[in-house]
């Protein structure tokens, strides 16, 4: 075919802007896998592709503007020319990856062959296990110092009375025999939970024996018979202190009689294996005479006081002059009366107790207290005007009784 020369050169530059239009768009795409559409040189080829687009636009109202016979002629043409040019690119593009693959040379070197052990592989059981007792042991020896390091609670009865300035009458340990009474007391009625009746050699009753040593000489200093023992919180073990003390005092021949003064939730008839009611309350209330509510214990010389029932104003009936009627009633006929209270924190029971007895215990409950609490209390009991003569440390191991206080 023989073309005009306008068309011809139409051609010609339709060809070189579809040339290079994908030449552009292969770069772009490239690129594209590289860096995101607001890069520089993303920028710059869309700025190209535009420009050619509109030289595009511009050739094809060129091509509208010739006879249709050469309009498809040139279509046709236009066609040939750059799909030729196309696949030559490709053809090209081809040889150079296969002669790059060709001269390629691998850097990989076989410097030792590899060698196949004669013997099963198989885990190093023993020494797996040694090395896991050694870390637990560690572990385990590194918790309990961290624990011990960042606990508040109080262990040391020395650290109390240093910081108090109150002596420490004694510590008890915790007992195994104790334990078993209580689960056997709830199997029976009878008065099994009374460790000093039932296992009179226990460390913790010749504690209390050596207590009672110590309470011989102290009480011979104060205004009457009644000791009152208290405790700041609920569950350090008064009722057992109370309870047992009273019975190492009956054993050495003192009369002894035990008010069961927690009339909010007295819990002291339990160790006796006696009914809690009627009581202190009745006899507060105007009930019931000191002689009826009195009650007889499997101890020889010791008796017990219940609570009795409860009532809404405690506080208010432990400071009527009944009941100081009924303690001056008492002390004419006991050698030692033992007021076991409500917690000294928790209500204001164990103060208005405290300001009728002639000294005061305070039990409290190794690792269950900090100083601070230890501290409110005492100055609970000072405010009140009650004299406190000594704390009894309940719950510690035998190390730390026997370092403190030899039994006696």
């Amino acid at each position: 075919m023989d073309l005009p020369l306008e068309t011809q050169a139409v051609l010609k530059s339709t060809v070189a802007v579809d040339a290079q239009t994908t030449e552009l768009r292969q770069n772009r795409d490239e690129l594209r896998q590289k860096f995101t559409e607001a890069h520089p040189s993303i920028v710059a080829l869309d700025a190209q592709l535009t420009r050619l687009r509109k030289e595009k636009r511009s050739l094809i109202g060129k091509i509208k503007d010739l006879p249709e016979t050469q309009q498809q002629m040139l279509r046709l043409s236009r066609d040939v020319e750059v799909t030729t040019k196309l696949y030559t690119e490709l053809l090209k593009s081809a040889q150079e990856l296969r002669v790059a693959k060709a001269s390629s040379v691998s850097n990989v070197q076989i410097i030792d062959p590899a060698l196949t052990s004669g013997e099963a592989v198989k885990p190093r059981k023993a020494q797996i296990l040694l090395i896991a007792l050694l870390a637990g042991l560690f572990i385990a020896v590194l918790s309990a110092f961290l624990r011990r390091a960042l606990e508040l609670s109080v262990y040391d009865p020395n650290q109390i009375e240093a910081r108090l300035g109150i002596p420490v009458f004694v510590t008890l340990p915790n007992s195994k025999a104790q334990r078993h009474l209580k689960r056997l007391k709830k199997k029976s009625s009878n008065d099994v939970s009374l460790l000093a009746a039932m296992q009179p050699d226990d460390p913790a009753v010749e504690g209390l024996r050596s207590l009672r040593s110590t309470l011989n000489h102290v009480l011979t200093q104060v205004p009457n018979r009644l000791l009152l023992v208290t405790g700041p919180k609920s569950g350090v073990g008064t009722s057992f202190v109370a309870a047992n003390l009273g019975v190492v005092l009956a054993s050495g021949g003192d009369r002894v009689c035990i008010i069961d003064a927690d009339l909010r939730n007295g819990r002291l008839n339990h160790h006796f294996g006696k009914k809690s009611d009627p009581g202190l309350t009745e006899i507060l209330l105007g009930n019931l005479t000191l002689n009826d509510a009195l009650q007889k214990t499997s101890i020889e010389h010791l008796h017990l006081l219940p609570a009795g029932g409860s009532v809404n104003n405690p506080a208010e009936l432990l400071m009527k002059k009944r009941f100081a009627k009924v303690l001056d009633t008492m002390q004419t006929h006991y050698d030692r009366v033992i007021l076991d209270s409500p917690p000294l924190l928790e209500v204001a029971d164990a103060v208005i107790l405290g300001q009728h007895a002639g000294a005061a215990l305070l039990v409290v409950k190794a690792g269950e207290h900090n100083l601070s609490e230890l501290e409110h209390s005492v100055k609970r009991l000072s405010q009140g005007g009650v004299e406190l003569c000594g704390i009894v440390v309940n719950g510690t191991n035998n190390d730390q009784r026997d370092k403190h206080h030899p039994r006696g």
